[in-house]
Order: C-alpha cells, then structure tokens, then sequence
C-alpha cells in the first residue's frame, strides 16, 4: 500500500532525476552559439533524444522498484513483477524539440523562452518513462492492478485536478489511458493499487474534484 512519505519519496526521486537532465541540458546549451539558428536546431534535435533516453532509463528503473515495492505490501496474489515502460518516441521529441526553438525565429531572437521550453519538454519526456513503466505494468499485472492519479504540492491546474477526482481506476480500461497524459513540470504520480489498498493519505478524489468543479464555475462566471 502507497503510503504518503512513501508516494513523496517517489516524487523526489524522479524530480532529482529530471533535475540531473536538466544540469545536462543547460550545460550543453553553453556550447551552442543561438544566432545559428539552423544549427542549434540541429544540434538539438540530435541531443534531446539521446539525453531523454539516458534518463528515462534511470527514471523508469525507480518506477519498477518502487511498483515491485509496492506491490510487495499489498494483497496481489498472483506473481508478477513491474516491466520497465518504452521510452517516448525519437520523433515526438524532435517536433517538440522544434517548437521549443521556435521563438529563435522571431523578429527578435527569444533565447530566455527558448531555453524556458526546452527544461519543459525536457521534464515531460523524461518524467513520462516512469509513468509508462507504472502505466504499462499495471496493464499487464494478472492481480487487476489500479491506479490513482496523486497531485502534490500547493496548487494543481484545472486539468490534473479532473483526472485526479477519477479515484482508483483499473488499468484495462481503455478511459483509464486518459491518466497517462500530462504538462510539462507537472508533479503528479500515478500510484499502483490492489484490493484492499486505501488511498494514500492526503489524496481525497471527492475534494479535488469539488475543487475542478469550483474552477468550472468560476470560469463560466467571468
């Protein structure tokens, strides 16, 4: 069962993760010169994959210890144990490789926003191996695994409180793909569970959804 120091412990992993790509990235981007524009962008495009993948692996490699750990404390029968998620697609990496440096192509050569989106794709992808790792193994678990989408911090968007209000969702259903979408710099785990397991504490999907519900309202008011 995920408990709440155990489910924070997860969290700070994968952000210390991120946070050793993101050292790498601005490292390299001290190495290009931005008024190549063309060049930087190639240089990127060659860079962002291989440095997503070099820390998916690491980030997807916690996710599998901590779903087997997990798993470990619950009530699941039947042997099984976490596999480790795919990686984001080379492609998918590229395109948004190429909008992050799109405001290089301004009348006015935006470096600050360029380098702002780059740390942006960066977390997502990198952060997005572990989420498949949970995603994909939860899938495949013969215990009917579920899982529920767990925000964290002070403050969560309009669109992460939705998915979270859905509560503990079994991973063979197709609308439960929905949990494995998400934002850049976005802290949200999705945390596997089994019967028996409650919820951990803190995480009250009746709460966060009368918080997306007050969002609605407010926005329809203005």
């Amino acid at each position: 069962m995920a408990t709440l120091a155990a489910v924070e412990e997860y969290r700070k992993a994968q952000r210390d993760v991120v946070s050793l790509a993101e050292r790498e990235l601005r490292l390299f981007l001290l190495s290009l010169e931005f008024q190549n524009i063309v060049a930087t962008t190639n240089a990127l495009e060659i860079f962002m994959p291989a440095l997503i993948a070099e820390y998916g692996e690491i980030g997807a490699a916690v996710a599998v210890d901590f779903y087997d750990e997990l798993r470990e404390g619950s009530a699941a029968a039947k042997p099984f144990k976490a596999v480790m998620g795919d990686l984001p697609e080379q492609k998918a990496i590229q395109a948004s490789t190429r909008w992050a440096v799109g405001p290089l192509f301004q009348e006015e050569s935006d470096v600050d926003t360029t380098i702002k989106n780059l740390t942006e794709i960066n977390d997502r992808f990198v952060k997005q191996s572990a989420r498949n790792t949970i995603f994909h193994s939860a899938q495949k678990d013969p215990s009917k695994a579920s899982y529920a989408r767990v925000p964290s911090g002070s403050r969560t968007c309009k669109f992460c409180l939705m998915l979270a209000s859905r509560g503990a969702v079994y991973a063979n259903e197709k609308k439960a793909g929905k949990l494995n979408s998400y934002h850049g710099h976005c802290d949200c785990q999705v945390i596997p569970m089994w019967d028996g397991d409650e919820y951990p504490k803190g995480y009250d999907p009746d709460s966060l959804y009368d918080q997306y519900v007050a969002l609605e309202v407010a926005k329809q008011g203005h």
